[in-house]
């Protein structure tokens, strides 16, 4: 067992750890100075600030405070991704999709009752139902693409979000649904081509490739086979390994990218032991079967791995050693490294044309009725009479970020 990277903490944080119970899910901020873990059971979501320091072989880890976000509409949240360091979306197993501003918890209070900025509600009448897991990623003006995995709904369903309109919901449509059993985890990789979907009932994760024939009809392009009960996912940032937490053995499993991207049928690198097996067998005598890891994250500069389970609440890995490791023990993909380096820092192309593509991608069913809305809102005269008021919105959220 690779041994976890050392972290010191006040008393407080280490309490609030200790008492979070069974958790679900865990994300760094985009500034990398916060950490969020779903308390599934206590219905609140711990904010942890996070410092990082050193190098591979010798990083320390330290945590000098933390919050309890708590909320009426927090009901099971399950999973969590932030839109900016200062807004929070939560999956609520037992409630909504919810997005929440953290401005209210820039302190050391034990306790913060968090903002609603906007409610994604579930039920039958909606594409959300039973929301499990979530994954945020800018499309750009303002807009964001919220991936739902619904997990007793069997669909993983996209959403977005206008946060230059009140957070408002432009758009939302089911994805994908064929062959999914229980999806309980959500991720897309840095140049936005392939998205990972784990399908707990199925015991592998499914990689599609996002691009126009993607709908709710669509198998997967690739299977990543080895995990018990997949869970969280995370590609790493340079996007040639694939991280899976399994709620179903003490392990994460490690996939790399290959020649043809991440198609076809995908086995383990490297399987990651995160637990000891005494450990793990204790967690199943109360727990069941899904006593293993849930959550998986690793930070922007590939420095650390870090990972979540119920009597494991919190625990960091080198990944700068283990991404070392597997570099010396398999060939570099051809091209890989190249295309995620490119797409990183290729020019934006034309917005319109970019959004429109974007939302193509969603279901086939309401496409046409889709685009159509997204043309009529930006001729709109209310949408170029209201641009100068986005305009100065962001830049008034921006100042604040700042003070």
């Amino acid at each position: 067992m690779l041994d976890p990277v050392p972290f010191t903490a006040t008393d407080d944080v280490r309490d609030a750890l200790a008492g979070l119970g069974q958790t679900e899910d865990i994300k760094f901020s985009p500034d990398q100075r916060r950490l969020a873990i779903a308390g599934f059971q206590r219905n609140r979501i711990l904010l942890l600030d996070v410092e990082l320091r050193g190098v591979s072989g010798s990083l320390h880890v330290h945590l000098p405070a933390c919050r309890a976000l708590v909320a009426p509409s927090l009901q099971l949240p399950h999973g969590v991704s932030f839109l900016d360091d200062q807004t929070l979306a939560v999956a609520n197993r037992g409630g909504d999709v919810v997005l929440y501003s953290l401005a209210a918890a820039p302190g050391a209070d034990e306790e913060v009752t968090l903002d609603v900025l906007r409610t994604l509600p579930a039920g039958p009448e909606h594409a959300v139902a039973t929301p499990g897991s979530v994954h945020l990623r800018p499309l750009g003006l303002d807009l964001y693409e919220l991936l739902v995995c619904n997990n007793y709904a069997n669909t993983v369903t996209r959403h977005v979000v206008d946060c230059a309109g009140e957070y408002r919901v432009v758009a939302s449509a089911v994805l994908l649904r064929r062959d999914l059993e229980v999806p309980d985890g959500v991720t897309v990789d840095p140049t936005g081509r392939w998205l990972a979907v784990s399908n707990h009932n199925n015991h592998a994760l499914y990689l599609y490739e996002n691009r126009d024939r993607l709908d709710c009809t669509a198998a997967p392009d690739g299977q990543a086979r080895g995990a018990v009960f997949p869970h969280a996912a995370r590609f790493t940032p340079d996007g040639r390994y694939l991280f899976l937490a399994d709620a179903g053995s003490p392990y994460v499993w490690v996939y790399g990218q290959g020649e043809h991207g991440w198609s076809g049928a995908q086995q383990p690198l490297h399987r990651l032991r995160v637990m000891t097996d005494e450990t793990f067998e204790r967690g199943k005598f109360g727990r069941g079967k899904d006593s293993g890891t849930k959550g998986v994250d690793c930070d922007r500069d590939q420095r650390v791995l870090v990972t979540t389970s119920e009597l494991q609440p919190l625990l960091f890995f080198d990944l700068g050693r283990v991404l070392g490791e597997l570099d010396r023990s398999r060939r570099e993909p051809t091209g890989a490294a190249a295309s995620a380096g490119e797409a990183a820092g290729a020019p934006a192309a034309d917005e319109r044309e970019k959004l429109l593509a974007e939302w193509a991608r969603m279901d086939r069913l309401s496409r046409r009725d889709l685009n159509a809305q997204l043309d009529h809102l930006y001729r709109s005269d209310s949408w170029r009479m209201t641009t100068p008021l986005r305009w100065l919105g962001q830049r008034l959220r921006k100042l604040k970020l700042r003070a």
